[in-house]
């Protein structure tokens, strides 16, 4: 009877923690999101639309690919970055948030950081 007991409270306070790691792990990626998006879109230095910045999408030697309308890489980064961020926050569309996120993200590793080992080259950030 003791252990149904003890059972019971154990599995009402996995679940309760549960909930609660979530959150606290979406809050903290949406504040990382937050931060470099800001940085990207509003910070000193602030990316422009178009031209300047990233306009050419060069994947190691492999690939290079001209943006289409001189769109600045940099600066659609940090949109879906500022705006994931958000959605990522408020509980909003996480589902497509996170899918953008991990798009450009995946980009971004390849883009600014294609190498082995993250740590070593700046790219654990894109990586995570």
């Amino acid at each position: 009877m003791i252990f149904s007991r003890l059972n019971l409270f154990a599995s009402t306070a996995t679940e309760e923690s549960r909930e609660s790691s979530w959150t606290l792990f979406r809050l903290l990626v949406a504040a990382v999101f937050l931060t470099h998006g800001y940085d990207k879109l509003l910070g000193e230095s602030p990316q422009e639309p178009v031209g300047g910045g990233m306009t050419n999408l060069d994947i190691g030697d492999l690939i290079s690919y001209p943006v289409p309308l001189d769109i600045n890489l940099l600066f659609a980064a940090g949109v879906v970055e500022l705006a994931g961020g958000v959605l990522i926050l408020i509980g909003l569309w996480t589902h497509l948030a996170s899918l953008l996120a991990l798009i450009t993200m995946t980009m971004a590793y390849l883009i600014a950081h294609l190498a082995w080992f993250p740590a070593l080259n700046g790219g654990e950030m894109a990586a995570l």
